[in-house]
């Protein structure tokens, strides 16, 4: 074909031919490939090929250039979404591509239905500690409607309240990765951060905290576990630091661990007068040390190569410091809050 007749075959008329390649059942690309070949750099580009083959399956036949989007009758609307409520009857999880080879929808057609007719959005599904059966779910609301009725009773109760725990940290953990965000000029490009093979030796920390926030902490040794003894060591060495000559009841909030739960370490609790809230099973969104101080802990003494567990103990330190002076670790404030909130969730993770 001459240059002339090159020039003189206009969009719309590549826009036929495209319909009726399509219709041949010839693909976007084969299509993009044969027009390229009769008219050179006048063929329309590969994308505008794919747009229009889009446009042909989804019913709309104008070959003429228009913005607006094609008229489609109510009926073949409500058709198109009764199938991707079908779709969805099944699993919510489905990628655009899947929903599109289910449905015979385009990807497009596929986004616009889900967005503006059945109002729904796409998020991460939320994570939670464990599935939790029918009879765990009321143990949570027993548990929480008992310590509300408790600290109703008498308010003051939470100024007399430490919640202990204990968690793992490592002589290195990896930034995370909002923490790994760099400054750069135009131009430039980010450094590279390779994940380590291995986050160090680990050591176990075993926390308490009160109403002010971190009230005193022990690092054990290099590959030991907490046992119901060392755990009654600590119990012991935490009330003399914390409770002293006070003459108010202390209340302990732990959880349901075999060292917390042992007979000698129950016995000792008892001995000195001492109440524990309940703490109902795979309940982490309930105790202030895990929804209120270790994440925080660990993220803001990360990224950093520690030599030993003396310069890891310094970094726990002055977090502990700095966090406490700037009110960071005031979970147990929020217990009653919590509490609440399981209850009126009716035992679901908060």
């Amino acid at each position: 074909m001459d240059t002339r007749a090159k020039n003189s075959f206009s969009d719309e008329n590549q826009r036929a031919v495209i319909m009726f390649l399509y219709f041949q059942k010839h693909t976007a690309a084969e299509i993009h490939r044969q027009l390229v070949q009769v008219l050179g750099k006048t063929a329309l580009s590969k994308r505008s090929v794919r747009l229009w083959c889009q446009r042909f399956k989804e019913g709309n036949y104008d070959v003429k250039e228009s913005r607006s989007r094609p008229y489609i009758s109510d009926d073949i609307i409500q058709e198109r979404i009764d199938k991707l409520e079908e779709a969805f009857d099944e699993t919510r999880a489905w990628s655009l591509r899947a929903l599109s080879a289910k449905t015979g929808l385009s990807r497009p057609m596929c986004h616009r239905i889900i967005t503006e007719n059945l109002k729904m959005k796409k998020i991460l599904a939320k994570w939670v500690p464990r599935e939790l059966s029918p009879s765990q779910l009321e143990t949570r609301v027993v548990y929480c409607k008992d310590n509300l009725r408790n600290y109703n009773q008498q308010q003051s109760r939470l100024s007399h309240t430490v919640a202990i725990d204990e968690t793992w940290v490592s002589l290195y953990r990896p930034p995370e990765k909002d923490q790994s965000k760099q400054w750069l000029r135009r131009g430039e490009k980010p450094k590279s951060m390779a994940v380590p093979d291995r986050f160090g030796s680990k050591v176990m920390i075993i926390l308490a905290m009160d109403i002010r926030g971190i009230c005193y902490y022990e690092i054990l040794n290099q590959n030991e576990k907490i046992g119901f003894a060392r755990y009654l060591e600590f119990l012991k060495r935490l009330m003399e630091k914390w409770h002293g000559n006070q003459q108010h009841t202390v209340w302990i909030l732990d959880d349901n661990a075999r060292p917390h739960r042992h007979a000698s370490v129950t016995q000792w609790i008892e001995d000195n007068n001492i109440e524990r809230w309940l703490q109902p099973p795979y309940s982490p969104d309930l105790s202030p040390c895990d929804y209120g101080c270790f994440h925080a802990l660990k993220r803001a003494i990360g990224g950093v190569h520690y030599q030993n567990i003396g310069s890891l103990k310094q970094a726990i330190d002055n977090e502990i410091s700095r966090g406490n002076a700037n009110e960071r670790y005031l979970a147990v404030q929020r217990l009653p809050e919590r509490w609440l909130l399981c209850v009126n969730n009716k035992g679901e993770f908060l």
